[in-house]
């Protein structure tokens, strides 16, 4: 795990992406399909481009650009209720003891090369976070959010057990809305085959999960 932290925080997914340099904003009109083009602010360029946001990267406009790339497994209303319509997940039940959340992804939703987001997209970026939050010495990078809904001592493992499904085990049991708004809903489904495709051009060594 430590070579792909290394990877990602050296910049390699970001060949996924094409970032442009500053320029004169021009007006831009809406499609559904398409380039967005976002005015950045002078000399403030993102250069973190997956999801799970390491220490060293905790710029505004790397939380911003991360923001508008993935969509997070759970939207929030202004209630604190879940809007499963504009979620990345269509639905997650739990068992009695607040431990197991078995999460089921919306399959409408699909990667800018046209594959589908899946539960291996979710289980890639859960075990990237869980690496990158832990104590361990010489990490080549940690994640921003180590502290924050109980991580990682409360994450225990996080299991696909079909193409949109995603069985999450806490280590003790939660209040379910805690998870829902502090453990599972900010989470975001990094490009596992994208990172799998760039590991194959560039050599062996990328441990993925």
């Amino acid at each position: 795990m430590k070579t792909i932290l290394w990877w990602l925080g050296a910049g390699a997914v970001g060949l996924l992406l094409s970032a442009c340099g500053s320029t004169s904003p021009k007006p831009v009109t809406g499609s559904n399909n398409g380039t967005v083009v976002v005015a950045e602010a002078p000399l403030s360029y993102p250069n973190w481009f997956f999801p799970v946001i390491s220490v060293q990267a905790s710029s505004n406009t790397n939380l911003q650009t991360v923001a508008l790339l993935y969509k997070p497994l759970l939207t929030l209303t202004n209630k604190d209720t879940i809007d499963y319509p504009r979620s990345l997940a269509s639905n997650i039940t739990y068992n009695k003891t607040g431990t197991v959340y078995t999460i089921h992804l919306n399959p409408k939703y699909y990667w800018s090369n046209g594959t589908p987001v899946t539960s291996k997209d979710f289980v890639f970026t859960w075990n990237i976070l869980k690496a990158s939050s832990e104590p361990t010495p010489h990490l080549p990078w940690s994640y921003l959010g180590v502290g924050i809904g109980g991580l990682p001592q409360d994450w225990g493992s996080a299991v696909a057990t079909g193409p949109h499904t995603v069985v999450v085990t806490l280590t003790r049991s939660v209040n379910p809305h805690l998870v829902f708004v502090e453990r599972l809903g900010p989470n975001r489904a990094g490009p596992r085959g994208g990172v799998e495709s760039l590991s194959a051009s560039y050599g062996p060594g990328i441990e993925l999960y």
